[in-house]
């Protein structure tokens, strides 16, 4: 009697648990392991049935043959998201094998992304094709969608679809590099990448935000990294990964500045500028200069020499004298002028990029504390309100 092959999957974490091998439906069951059953899994020699892959290269394709009973020699690992935290993460049911029959063989486990599992997302193309992570976590994926986004067939890994306009030779690393046409069987292609960097990485090719998994700076950085590998572009307002690395600008703004020159991604670059002010020049170390190229180190240097030569320059005017009144005539309004030469040639001595309105404002004010007149005392009070207009409206970023 055939039974559903849902019948026999166990949702733990986010992980799919295999049944006793006598009342498992083989035809739908994919070909886990490629080795020969006289194979020891006890064996140290057996290893990492995943890793021991090379990247980039087709581990197995599906098949309506009976596959080999060897359990997974990859432990239980954890994937993103619960499905309670709104993830994408299949429905949360649990179907458990008959009990009768069952062996005493260990179960074995595959660890499926909570976001990437067969048939998500419903409104999307189902997957044709499996990329398996460095942790051995699997990514259901549609080919022609990948395809869509990448100008290289998602690093010469597959096959160009019929209706792609990216048609480029095959990488000799590909899985479909012997065969012309894509296989009629679901490849499950290797790569080198952990489970969260590939996870954002393919966000990133769907047009999806991996907001819900709250990924690390570090992450974001490294799956940002492999977009021109993969053939991604670089992110861009208003892209979900822009909008990721953007917002980690006040935390870390020169790792971002070096990730963003790294990828030629200026709106990126400007962004992370504008949190950089109080960057000490001197404090950018070599390895970090290598890292942002001359281009953008020249850019960072102008937006600081700029400001600080911007600060001085609309320092210099003073206020303008009024007219002359009985109480209050040229000579004595001189007193105001040499007052405001001292206060500006402080700031413009300490000139410094990340100078805020606020210690411009602070540091003018109390002038008026020694002026006597109130024509005197309107004419700075009006120009200093000039002075903090100008200044915020100095260039903030490169």
């Amino acid at each position: 009697m055939h039974r559903s092959t849902n019948e026999y999957m166990t949702l733990q974490q986010d992980t799919y648990a295999l049944p006793a091998i006598d009342d498992f439906p083989w035809d739908h069951l994919m070909q886990f392991v490629t080795e020969p059953m006289d194979v020891d899994p006890s064996s140290p020699a057996t290893g990492n049935r995943y890793t021991s892959h090379s990247p980039g290269r087709l581990v197995a394709e599906s098949s309506g043959g009976r596959p080999i009973a060897t359990p997974l020699a990859t432990p239980q690992l954890p994937t993103p998201p619960d499905s309670h935290l709104g993830s994408g993460s299949p429905e949360d049911e649990s179907y458990r094998a008959a009990p009768h029959g069952a062996l005493s063989e260990p179960a074995a486990y595959v660890s499926v992304s909570t976001t990437f599992y067969p048939g998500s997302p419903p409104d999307a193309a189902p997957s044709d094709t499996v990329l398996l992570s460095e942790d051995a976590v699997w990514f259901y994926v549609d080919a022609a969608t990948l395809l869509r986004a990448s100008d290289n067939s998602f690093n010469a890994l597959l096959a160009p679809h019929p209706h792609s306009p990216h048609t480029h030779a095959q990488h000799p690393h590909s899985p479909h590099a012997q065969h012309p046409h894509p296989p009629a069987r679901t490849p499950l292609i290797a790569l080198a990448q952990p489970a969260r960097v590939l996870n954002l990485l393919l966000h990133a090719a769907y047009a999806r935000s991996p907001v819900n998994y709250h990924p690390a700076f570090a992450d974001l950085a490294a799956a940002a990294r492999l977009l021109p590998t993969y053939g991604l572009a670089v992110p861009a307002p208003p892209a979900p990964l822009y909008t990721l690395l953007a917002a980690h600008a006040p935390h870390h703004p020169l790792a971002l500045y070096v990730l963003a020159a790294q990828l030629d991604a200026q709106p990126l670059a400007a962004h992370a500028s504008a949190h950089l002010h109080s960057l000490a020049l001197s404090a950018i170390t070599d390895a970090d200069a290598c890292a942002i190229g001359p281009v953008y180190l020249k850019r960072l240097f102008f937006l600081h020499y700029g400001r600080a030569d911007a600060l001085k320059r609309i320092l210099l005017a003073p206020p303008r004298q009024h007219a002359p009144t009985k109480g209050c005539d040229y000579l004595d309004q001189r007193g105001l002028a040499r007052a405001w030469a001292l206060a500006s040639a402080y700031l413009a001595w300490d000139s410094r990029p990340d100078v805020s309105a606020a210690a411009i404002e602070r540091a003018l004010t109390p002038l008026s504390n020694q002026l006597t007149c109130e024509l005197c005392r309107g004419v700075l009070t009006a120009r200093i309100a000039q002075l903090l207009e100008d200044w915020r409206g100095i260039k903030v970023s490169i």
